[in-house]
């Protein structure tokens, strides 16, 4: 994948290409990318907390903007730092309103049940104190 854009709010979005909205600009997600060899749609959420709630709404915003491909596999990823405090359980889909989302979409369904954590390496500078 070698081209990246912040111009995600297209009718229609294009596979292979990194997705990097404007901070505050969609509320589920601080990347995407839908892979065309599998059709499968990654979002990725950095996070840094025990928990991360996320807005169902904007999984169905991502979604929908491949309307032009069928979407095969849908993955949340959150992106931590490595020993970081995130739960290692299913984080919690939730409405606009904060409240646990119970009535599903497909989108969001895939989401739910396929949640990954990525612990990545923060490297501190020589004399960085703790």
């Amino acid at each position: 994948m070698s081209n990246l854009s912040r111009n995600w709010k297209l009718d229609t979005l294009e596979a292979d290409i990194l997705y990097v909205p404007i901070i505050g600009n969609l509320e589920s997600g601080d990347a995407f990318f839908l892979q065309s060899d599998t059709n499968t749609l990654y979002v990725l959420q950095i996070t840094v907390g025990e928990t991360h709630p996320v807005k169902a709404n904007g999984l169905n915003v991502i979604f929908e903007r491949f309307s032009n491909i069928i979407v095969n596999n849908c993955y949340l990823v959150f992106v931590t730092p490595k020993n970081g405090q995130l739960l290692r359980r299913p984080q919690t889909i939730v409405t606009q309103r904060g409240m646990e989302c119970i009535a599903q979409s497909v989108a969001v369904d895939k989401f739910a049940k396929n949640q990954w954590v990525l612990e990545y390496e923060i490297p501190l500078p020589v004399n960085t104190k703790l």
